[in-house]
Order: C-alpha cells, then sequence, then structure tokens
C-alpha cells in the first residue's frame, strides 16, 4: 500500500483544496495538503486538462482567448454588449485561425 506524505492541489482549485483542508485526513495518515501554481502547456492551457482530446484543447484556448480580450474591452470602458461579443468573437475566429495554421 502507498502512503503519500504530500497531496498536491492546484492553486486554481481552492474549493478542492479547501475541501481536503475542511474534512481533514485520516489522522493515522500523516498527510501534508500544498496549493500549488498551475503548470501550463505553452499555449496557456492547464496541463491538468489533459482528460481533453486534442480538438477539445484547441477549443478551449479558442474560448479563453475570446473571453480575455472581451474583458479587457470592458475594463477600458466598453458597455455595449453587442460590441463585447463582437470583440470577443472576432478574438476567437483570429485565434481559431492561428491555431488551424
Amino acid at each position: 500500500m502507498v502512503r503519500p506524505a504530500v497531496a498536491l492541489i492546484g492553486q486554481k482549485k481552492f474549493n478542492r483544496a479547501a475541501l481536503v483542508r475542511g474534512i481533514g485526513v485520516d489522522p493515522n495518515l500523516p498527510i501534508e495538503i500544498v496549493t500549488v501554481p498551475a503548470v501550463r502547456e505553452p499555449d496557456g492551457l492547464a496541463m491538468s486538462n489533459r482528460h481533453l482530446r486534442e480538438e477539445q484543447c484547441h477549443q478551449a484556448v479558442v474560448i479563453t482567448c475570446g473571453l480575455f480580450v472581451g474583458e479587457r474591452a470592458f475594463r477600458s470602458g466598453e458597455r455595449q454588449a453587442e460590441s463585447l461579443i463582437s470583440t470577443r468573437d472576432e478574438a476567437a475566429e483570429c485565434r481559431r485561425s492561428v491555431a488551424a495554421l
């Protein structure tokens, strides 16, 4: 039987880390819960998404890119929903085109 000494949980999985800490671990199993930064692929997608198929990984990056660009437009003062959606969609389409190369 394996007896791990440390459980590594990604920082973005804060709820999971809090739950594990909250319910505790069997006191007979001395284990430390450590939160660690996400390890990312060159395209920015977290390596923890390895359960996704390749096409799904590309789609996740495209969606994320569009959302970040839309957020940037919003933070820059854009409040028109149609404009934000258009900006988001254009960024996603651009990223999709680049990914297809």
